[in-house]
């Protein structure tokens, strides 16, 4: 007796597969958002795509690297050092750098600047965040690899105190509204 399905069994069974697989599509989709990362996968959102140590007061150092985003959003160059008070600490910082983005080689763009005297920064109790500039990522109209290279030309002298336990990142800089 249980030979065949009458086919409105088999459309019942259908449909139901159509919207299983449409609830999962939905909650992969809600996953990979960048509003419910942000809020909700922080550890792995907010998660620096480079890390490195950075000597403000050395005129001339240097980093390049290459940028694998994790997410497609604006992200930072980020100064992250320990600190107790970071208003008075990042409150009318000096020096200048210039900053490029290169592709194959080539040079994408390529910016100078001085350090603005009021910046983006954050505070957790332990250290200081401070985004010098950001961008977006994946970066505009280029498909091939992504690198960034920053240079300091002059010193961040009002950081000569934390020289040695500054680092940079690059992060994600978004936040949700």
């Amino acid at each position: 007796m249980g030979g065949l399905k009458s086919p409105l069994t088999i459309f019942i069974m259908k449909k139901r597969y159509i919207i299983l697989i449409i609830i999962v599509s939905c909650l992969w989709a809600i996953w990979r958002s960048n509003y419910f990362a942000a809020n909700f996968r922080t550890e792995t959102f907010y998660k620096p795509i480079f890390s490195q140590d950075f000597d403000v007061m050395k005129e001339g150092s240097t980093i390049n690297t290459l940028l694998k985003p994790s997410f497609h959003v604006r992200h930072g160059f980020f100064l992250v050092f320990p600190c107790t008070n970071w208003f008075s600490t990042t409150d009318n910082l000096d020096g200048q750098i210039k900053y490029s983005f290169l592709s194959n080689g080539e040079i994408i763009e390529t910016k100078t600047m001085d350090i603005p005297a009021r910046l983006m920064a954050g505070y957790n109790g332990k250290k200081c965040d401070v985004v010098l500039f950001t961008f977006d990522l994946p970066y505009k109209r280029v498909t091939g690899p992504i690198s960034l290279k920053v240079t300091l030309l002059s010193p961040i002298t009002k950081l000569a105190q934390y020289r040695d336990v500054i680092r940079c990142e690059v992060a994600p800089a978004y936040w949700p509204k």
